[in-house]
């Protein structure tokens, strides 16, 4: 009987070995922020959860700063691309709810998200982070906007109003997570949402407004 012999799988390109050992990099300092809960990541442990040398973590992150900035970024990232495919937001107002408040759960609820707001949440307002991540949070903010105005558009709510929108569901959500955290007996946040989704389909098809905040307040 011939012998089978499996096909050699394709070496990886030294571009894809940096790009693969940078994910698991970030990955590993995510762990550690959710863990501990601090927005410390101790390069030698990073390197050593994601099982690489501590000059590896040197090639890819300079500093402290440098990985803390990939965490917050791949956290802005993961909401983004989550609420990016749901693609053409259309049909009846309750349905386009639904589905930016379930991607915005979605996203919240993995620790990546958490981790980049842990960091975002308890970086000295002094920090080079704080400053080195003002792009990070404009280009985010201007995205989600783009989208939630696409979605939202026969609402006839301005961009203030809509940015008052998102914030309400943000602050919903985040609190939700925060006491599901500390109460482990929290129960389930199915019926939440809904509720959630609900109060938000009244308000909008009623324009009610949900305060809007002060323009040289930057909002996010």
């Amino acid at each position: 009987m011939p012998t089978t012999v499996a096909p050699a799988r394709p070496r990886r390109t030294q571009a894809e070995r940096r790009t693969a050992t940078r994910a698991a990099l970030v990955a590993a300092a995510v762990e550690m922020v959710v863990r501990d809960n601090t927005a410390d990541v101790r390069l030698n442990e990073v390197a050593a959860l994601a099982g690489v040398t501590k000059g590896a973590i040197q090639h890819h992150f300079a500093s402290k700063v440098d990985l803390r900035l990939a965490v917050v970024e791949a956290g802005w990232m993961d909401l983004i691309d989550r609420i990016e495919s749901i693609g053409p937001v259309e049909g009846p107002l309750a349905d386009r709810i639904d589905l930016l408040v379930d991607k915005m759960w979605e996203s919240y609820s993995r620790d990546v998200c958490h981790a980049a707001f842990v960091i975002a949440t308890t970086t000295p307002p002094d920090s080079e982070l704080v400053g080195r991540q003002e792009h990070l949070y404009r280009s985010a903010r201007d995205t989600l906007e783009r989208i939630w105005a696409a979605a939202l558009a026969d609402t006839g709510l301005g961009p203030e109003a809509l940015r008052a929108v998102r914030r309400f569901v943000r602050i919903y959500i985040t609190g939700l997570l925060t006491h599901r955290r500390v109460d482990p007996d929290t129960p389930p946040t199915g019926p939440q949402l809904e509720t959630l989704k609900a109060v938000l389909a009244q308000m909008l098809s009623q324009q009610i407004p949900l305060g809007v905040a002060d323009p040289g307040v930057p909002s996010r």
